[in-house]
């Protein structure tokens, strides 16, 4: 178990899901905007808004490891006749897991690290509940979901050459996300830990901060953020309001030299999605397209 002089950095940076409120918080809430695995042992639950974080036995702090739960998802289902029939997607898991340590992330205090007792399995569907009984440091309510899930995704598959395929995906990883998952932002090296990622994939991840911050969301970046505004999106000439500020967004990173952004929308089974064309010249003249999928609400 960690202690707390060990206490890292978030693997995903700051404010990897934006700076907004939640969809169900607001001034004087808190709400959890998303939960994602960090490493074969380690996940991060990120709030909306920093929580209080100072008692490891209050029923009111988000360090109480005692207050979450994590459960693993079965891929079989017993029919009538007592067979067992696999379902799927996802595989079994090979034992219970157990939160065993909470703590703050270095630098962003909205993000709580969660440590299991042992080695998450791959391909395993996980839910993870979050204690409604959590305030802020101004006693501020705990609102809205409170049971999140993400499939754990341990190592990349290994090509006939040795080269690994890392297990890289954005916001485009679910095209049609179900309430209370968390679309991956993150990708894997061969040990299960989180990979340093490449130029490619590091503007991708820039690039979609960029989309899921609010305009002067980070205090100390004057200009930064998208205002992408899911839920208003309608209008042709609203839809290219948006795309024209992302591409300005876009062009403000240190090593591009071009970017243009096209949005639209278009029906999914899963309700209307939201769909962000962005291709980039680089500084080295190279030539990257980027696409992102978001539910629009």
């Amino acid at each position: 178990m960690p202690f707390v002089s060990d206490i890292k950095a978030s693997a995903f940076g700051l404010s990897p899901l934006g700076t907004d409120y939640g969809p169900f918080g607001g001034p004087g809430l808190i709400s959890v905007l998303g939960v994602l695995p960090e490493s074969h042992n380690s996940i991060i639950v990120v709030f909306d808004v920093a929580p209080r974080a100072d008692d490891y036995e209050s029923s009111f702090s988000a360090t109480n490891h005692n207050l979450y739960q994590i459960s693993a998802a079965d891929p079989y289902y017993t029919d009538s006749d007592g067979a067992s029939i696999y379902v799927g997607p996802y595989n079994q898991a090979s034992r219970q897991l157990t939160i065993v340590h909470a703590e703050p992330a270095s630098v962003d205090i909205k993000q709580i690290r969660l440590y299991t007792d042992a080695t998450m399995d791959d391909n395993v569907l996980y839910e993870v509940s979050i204690p409604t009984t959590i305030k802020t440091e101004n006693c501020d309510s705990f609102v809205g979901p409170d049971t999140f899930a993400f499939v754990s995704r341990l190592r990349g598959a290994v090509m006939a050459d040795g080269n690994q395929v890392l297990r890289y995906s954005d916001l485009a990883y679910q095209l049609y996300p179900q309430p209370g998952t968390t679309p991956q932002v993150y990708n894997y090296d061969d040990t299960g830990d989180i990979a340093i990622h490449g130029p490619d994939e590091s503007l991708r991840k820039r690039i979609l901060r960029r989309l899921l911050t609010t305009p002067n969301g980070f205090s100390f970046l004057a200009g930064y953020g998208t205002n992408l505004g899911l839920k208003s999106l309608a209008k042709p000439g609203t839809l290219q309001s948006r795309a024209n500020v992302i591409a300005e967004q876009v062009r403000l990173e240190p090593d591009v030299l071009g970017a243009v952004a096209g949005i639209r929308t278009q029906r999914a089974p899963g309700g209307l999605i939201v769909i962000v064309d962005v291709r980039v010249v680089q500084q080295d003249r190279r030539e990257k397209q980027f696409l992102y999928q978001f539910p629009a609400g």
